[in-house]
């Protein structure tokens, strides 16, 4: 591998004096190769770049550098290469390239113009090292040697090489710290902080501020909620941005604009481009690299609002950054309790951390005990507020397991431009309470200036898709998943199941991850289960499935072993029984890979997803 290199060229003369003098210093394992650079009307150049033909005369004007640099780089358009402009920090630049753990580093003082010139089969033997050298926009990998030409002095340019793929591009974002894939110990200022990714952003122009928003955070049904808002806006007419976390099947479902999930072209784009700059920002988490991704994406795109669900918590999440036109929190609940609190009061009061001076905020239903620190958080920072179950009300009707219809209607006085009947098609009576709070919201909207009719509002309702939640992947045999992960979850889960399926009984194919109540789960879950079937999914922070046996175990129950979701299924169908149907739960990932594996199993399309790209 190429280790790290450096520049030098101390001569203070003129530019045009400098060609007379320069060394390029190679170090390649234990081999170091010096070389000069003489004379103004020609580059005697390091051997292996004679074979792409002797430098011509470098000329003054634009046009003789354009011929020289086709000459000296094999043929490549200057027009290929973008100007990098250095951070100067004690008079060094860090061009963010990794050797390893070596940086490398240039004097922007004195090398001018760095060229990275792709391998060339004819320098295989200096063994092809590989390295990245990131520059706005392009990452050029396979670097084999330099060449320095004194230009302007101070700038740095860096020629475009192959650019990444996709799947590198992905990789390189779970490369930072990523709590996502492994515990956060601790949720405060010291492990997340605002001003590393309000300074990402700085760095592109703030583009967060440049269109309106919606702000979403919860312990359940913040997704739902988050897609219900979204999809009224984009049936009033509106051109959305969608936000949200984690994704289902691929990474590309968490930038979304309408119904259009970002290309794999665009993730590329961004990530190259922002490489250089995170590479600027100690500590910055995966989070927060791929919100400042997204919000810069969806600015480009032109989007006229914003539909932004927080990642964990609220207070110090990175999505806390923007200013919205409405906050909305829905149901709390005991979740992520070694980070948010072990007590309802703290988990609100990190909620309620998206409240903003006078920006009015919605919540859907809440224990008394959270309700008070939500109505206390508003009232300190003068933002009004709108309680569902208090201010809106709504009543369930006929349900099927196609979806179900609700009313929706005002108490006491105010505008009721949404009152009114509605059908979705999501199942379980919590999806109403989302439902009902995602209406509450848009009439807030409504009342500051937005263009939305009842009609939108039905029409959006009635074509909200959010899979994996209470989704019906077959009815013969009949195949439920959900993507419940607590024990609130969980019971609710159960209530539902209970009331759409009287008298049925469930196979249990349960996985989580490790730092979730499993316990609390499976107590919930065992009572409407005959069978469980212990497995895991294919992500890090997911608990072995001896593991979750043992906890079943300690509550009471008897588990089987699975070493995957496909051996799961393939159980579990043998297990079935007139009266007995099977449910996929307790994680997100485990969902995602039953659905893919049961389209696979059927010859149905396979959702697109990024682990075997």
């Amino acid at each position: 591998m190429l280790k790290p290199f450096y520049i030098e060229d101390k001569d203070a003369r003129s530019p045009n004096q400098r060609l007379n003098h320069h060394r390029l210093h190679f170090r390649h394992r234990d081999l170091q190769m010096d070389r000069e650079v003489t004379g103004i009307g020609a580059a005697q150049v390091p051997d292996p770049l004679q074979q792409m033909g002797q430098a011509g005369p470098v000329q003054a004007d634009k046009e003789g550098d354009r011929r020289f640099l086709q000459q000296a780089t094999g043929g490549i358009d200057p027009g290929d290469m973008e100007p990098f402009p250095p951070q100067r920090t004690n008079h060094i630049s860090r061009l963010s390239t990794r050797y390893g753990r070596d940086d490398q580093l240039i004097d922007p003082l004195f090398a001018h113009f760095i060229f990275i010139l792709p391998s060339l089969s004819h320098l295989r033997k200096w063994g092809r090292p590989k390295t990245s050298c990131s520059q706005k926009g392009q990452i050029a990998r396979t670097v084999t040697t330099l060449l320095a030409i004194p230009a302007k002095r101070g700038r740095i340019i860096c020629l475009k090489g192959e650019p990444m793929t996709y799947r590198e591009a992905i990789e390189y974002l779970h490369s930072l710290t990523d709590y996502e894939k492994r515990r956060l110990e601790r949720y405060s200022p010291e492990t997340l902080d605002l001003s590393r990714v309000e300074r990402l952003l700085d760095m592109v122009g703030n583009p967060h501020r440049l269109y309106p928003s919606v702000h979403i955070a919860g312990t359940k049904g913040k997704g739902s909620t988050s897609a219900i808002i979204e999809s009224v806006l984009r049936a009033a007419g509106y051109r959305t941005g969608f936000y949200t976390s984690p994704h289902l099947h691929t990474f590309r479902e968490r930038i979304r604009i309408g119904a259009d999930l970002i290309s794999r072209e665009d993730v590329v784009a961004l990530v190259e481009e922002f490489r250089p700059l995170i590479a600027q920002i100690p500590g910055i988490t995966t989070f927060e690299a791929i919100t400042a991704i997204a919000f810069t994406y969806f600015s480009r795109r032109g989007i006229d609002i914003l539909v932004a669900e927080v990642g964990l918590g609220g207070r110090l999440d990175a999505t806390n950054v923007i200013r919205p036109e409405v906050a909305v929190i829905t149901s709390l609940s005991l979740d992520h309790t070694q980070l948010l609190g072990n007590t309802l009061p703290e988990i609100a009061a990190e909620k309620a951390g998206i409240i903003k001076d006078g920006i009015p905020v919605v919540t859907a239903p809440q224990r008394p005990e959270a309700l008070a620190v939500i109505e206390e958080t508003a009232r300190a920072r003068h933002a009004p507020l709108t309680v569902v179950g208090q201010d809106w009300v709504w009543e369930p009707g006929p349900f099927d397991l196609k979806g179900q219809s609700f009313t929706f209607r005002r108490i006491g006085e105010g505008r009721d431009d949404l009152e009114g009947e509605y059908w979705i098609p999501l199942l379980g009576r919590h999806q109403l309470e989302n439902g009902a709070t995602a209406l509450a919201a848009l009439q807030v909207l409504l009342e500051r200036g937005f263009h939305l009719s009842r009609a939108a509002a039905l029409g959006g309702l009635r074509t909200v898709q959010w899979p994996g939640r209470l989704e019906i992947l077959s009815t013969d045999p009949l195949v439920v998943v959900d993507c419940a992960h607590n024990p609130y979850s969980t019971e609710v889960l159960r209530e539902v199941l209970r009331e759409w399926f009287p008298g049925r009984r469930w196979v249990l194919i349960f996985g989580a991850s490790a730092d979730k109540d499993i316990p609390g789960m499976l107590r919930a879950l065992l009572p409407i289960a005959d069978h469980l079937i212990v497995t895991r999914s294919d992500h890090p922070r997911s608990a072995t499935p001896v593991e979750l046996a043992d906890i079943a175990a300690s509550v009471g129950g008897g588990a089987e072993i699975a070493v995957n979701i496909r051996r799961a299924l393939q159980r579990a169908l043998t297990l079935l029984g007139p009266d007995t149907s099977i449910l996929v739960t307790g994680s997100i990932f485990l969902v995602a890979e039953a659905r893919e594996e049961w389209a696979e199993r059927n010859g149905q399309p396979v959702p697109e997803h990024d682990r075997t790209d």
